[in-house]
């Protein structure tokens, strides 16, 4: 598993996230603390749902859904869905 800091994901995101997306896992380090981990979302029916609110909530670069819902709409409604899929 690779470690880079914050600010090297910041200045190389679309190299790491390619990265990611052909299956590496990332560790960010932020203030000498790993605080994040990135890694290709499964294809569980979670990780659809989730696709389907960004893909949605991408859709116009205001941020504004073909719904006409914003981020926030969508942001307690994701959280509780994740939280169900990762309850412990």
């Amino acid at each position: 598993m690779t470690t880079i800091s914050a600010k090297e994901l910041r200045l190389n995101l679309k190299e790491t996230l390619k990265r990611v997306s052909e299956g590496e896992e990332i560790i960010i380090i932020y203030k000498s603390k790993a605080v994040a981990k990135l890694c290709t979302v499964d294809s569980g029916s979670n990780a659809m749902l989730v696709n389907e609110r960004l893909t949605e909530y991408l859709a116009n670069s205001k941020g504004t859904s073909y719904s006409k819902k914003k981020y926030f709409d969508y942001k307690d409604e994701l959280y509780k869905d994740m939280k169900k899929k990762y309850k412990h």
